[in-house]
């Protein structure tokens, strides 16, 4: 059995936000037209460690692959050197159910999913010509929820708010 390992450089050489918005916009359509399997969400707590993990799953019926994804952090990680969050992406075969690759994305596809959300909402809801967008946070997440936003809409001007500058 051949799997393929992806680490995060070649990912984000490969999927960016336009790419994200029109995954997202594509996968939450099917949801809503019931052609999404989409099971809860596995919390689990790692309190002595200051740490917390999500695995999430999904399939779009029809398609050849669906995934798992790991998304974790740590709040002591940066006293170490080392980003809060990890995490990694599993796809498999849908007819087989055999690992087919890793995805060594370090929560990448995770923050660029979710900016690309932010983005699908701000098309389906903002008004075409947009002034002024806020964004709250200054982070990882502010700057993807831009980077959607400015897939669907061109506002003049963009005020941002974070903990520090």
């Amino acid at each position: 059995m051949e799997v393929r390992l992806l680490f995060e450089k070649e990912i984000r050489s490969l999927v960016g936000p336009r790419e994200a918005l029109d995954a997202v916009r594509d996968a939450f359509a099917k949801l809503a037209r019931g052609e999404a399997t989409l099971p809860g969400v596995i919390g689990l707590d790692i309190p002595e460690h200051r740490a917390e993990v999500h695995v999430k799953g999904a399939y779009l019926r029809g398609a050849p692959f669906y995934s798992i994804k790991e998304a974790a952090g740590s709040w002591d990680n940066p006293a170490k050197g080392l980003p809060i969050g990890s995490g990694l992406v599993l796809g498999f075969d849908a007819q087989t159910t055999f690992l087919k690759a890793i995805l060594f994305d370090n929560g990448y596809l995770t923050d660029l999913r979710t900016g690309a959300a932010g983005g699908l909402a701000a098309d389906l809801l903002a008004t075409r010509d947009v002034e002024r967008a806020g964004i709250v946070g200054v982070g990882y997440q502010g700057r993807y929820q831009l980077e959607a936003l400015l897939q669907v809409r061109t506002p003049e001007r963009i005020v941002a708010c974070g903990r520090d500058e």
